[in-house]
């Protein structure tokens, strides 16, 4: 009966979408009849005499659909479809000529959309200060989306054209934050047990982090510069991101550097280093001698992004080293993916993505050499239309496969009806 539900629910939506793309007030892409109001539009903002206080409001609405297949879809647990929708209201606060903060609280079915009671939560919550007026230098405090990488920077928004982030921001990996294997051969055959083993493994990035931080950042002519201390991973799951001042592990350092060769063409590096391992790995007289802090991921990422009339092209490569207990050899991956998106018409695109993780081999106590994890990759076929300024309709249907001698079935459909308001 909750399966019937649950693909009742999404026909409703794909059903929604098909009528607002055919609308006959919909233009292609321009200000219309069709086009809703914002909330600026509404006079949604308050400024004090003189202008040294000023609050605006502002916000997006997602509602999606979800179609798995018989397996669960990386870091999406349900096997059956589902609709989960996605409200943000976001307040941004400028004092002065040099602070500004921002306060963003969302209402959805989790960090990653599942089948569930809907949560209400402070997702980001940061002041930002500017020393010096007329340079590019700023001094940021607080919750906000982790600095490390290009994809989380443009997520949920107009600069993605897909519906999930690419592999290595959900594809669990065998190495566990919570799990400690007692030795190589142990910790090999974890992926014979995907089963079990799988979702409690770490993804390489979990979805997009909302962590708590301290940053600087600022540009130089076409130089731009981002530093950090996170208090966890990127590869940290949504229990370890909020900010804790009894936290027993260090802070994750982060390094960004990115260059605008031309206005068509920018490249970039990032670099983390930082422990993973959670409080519970711990927690049991066994593993009671491990320290969490002596077990660090570092992550060294490089991406690049071309635009040019109707096609922008990006990509992004990880060379990914996990620190794990009782694993004499370093388990590592290489990690990329490769994405265009082409504009068919003013509104209408069209988006493809491939993306893949490489697992290295390390050696059993025998000294036979075989990979930790089995290699994976994905197809993310997407497009959209972007009704008017402010509201769209996207579509994605993800393949995965995996070399392993069982491949799950876990490809996935989604949709998405967005409005920034």
């Amino acid at each position: 009966m909750r399966r019937e539900g649950g693909a009742g629910s999404m026909a409703r939506l794909l059903l929604t979408a098909l009528l607002l793309a055919a609308h006959p007030l919909a233009g292609l892409g321009q200000e219309g009849p069709f086009t809703p109001p914002t909330l600026a539009d509404l006079g949604f903002r308050y400024a004090s005499p003189g202008g040294f206080f000023e609050i605006v409001l502002s916000g997006r609405l997602d509602l999606e659909g979800y179609v798995p297949a018989d397996d669960p879809a990386w870091i999406i647990p349900d096997t059956r479809s589902f609709s989960a929708g996605r409200v943000s209201v976001f307040s941004d606060l400028f004092v002065g000529r040099h602070l500004y903060g921002l306060a963003e609280i969302r209402a959805d079915r989790g960090e990653a959309p599942t089948d569930q009671a809907v949560q209400v939560r402070v997702e980001q919550a940061f002041l930002r200060y500017q020393p010096w007026l007329g340079r590019a230098v700023h001094v940021q405090a607080g919750v906000f989306v982790s600095p490390f990488g290009g994809y989380a920077q443009r997520h949920h928004s107009t600069a993605d054209p897909f519906i999930r982030p690419p592999l290595f921001h959900e594809h669990p990996t065998m190495v566990s934050a919570r799990l400690l294997p007692r030795g190589n051969d142990g910790f090999i055959d974890w992926k014979l047990r995907p089963a079990f083993f799988r979702p409690v493994g770490t993804p390489i990035v979990w979805g997009i982090p909302y962590q708590a931080g301290v940053m600087i950042f600022g540009s130089l002519s076409r130089l731009h510069a981002r530093a950090a201390l996170m208090n966890s991973a990127p590869s940290s799951e949504p229990s370890e991101w909020g900010l804790d001042l009894q936290q027993r592990r260090k802070f994750s350092s982060v390094l960004h550097l990115d260059y605008e060769w031309t206005a068509e063409l920018r490249t970039g590096i990032s670099y983390n280093q930082g422990p993973y391992l959670e409080e519970s790995a711990v927690s049991s007289a066994a593993n009671a001698a491990i320290s969490i802090n002596g077990y660090d991921q570092k992550t060294l990422g490089f991406e690049a992004t071309f635009a040019r009339g109707r096609t922008e092209i990006r990509s992004e490569l990880l060379l990914d080293w996990w620190e794990v207990p009782r694993v004499d050899d370093v388990p590592r991956e290489t990690a990329y993916y490769a994405e265009g998106k082409l504009k068919l018409i003013p509104g209408l695109y069209a988006a493809l993505r491939y993306g893949a993780i490489d697992f290295n081999r390390i050696a059993r106590s025998d000294g036979t050499l075989e990979p930790w994890d089995y290699d994976v990759r994905r197809w993310q076929l997407g497009a959209g239309y972007q009704f008017g300024r402010n509201t769209g309709v996207q579509a994605e249907y993800a393949i995965t496969r995996t070399s392993g001698p069982v491949d799950p079935r876990d490809n996935l459909a989604s949709l998405r009806l967005w409005w920034e308001f």
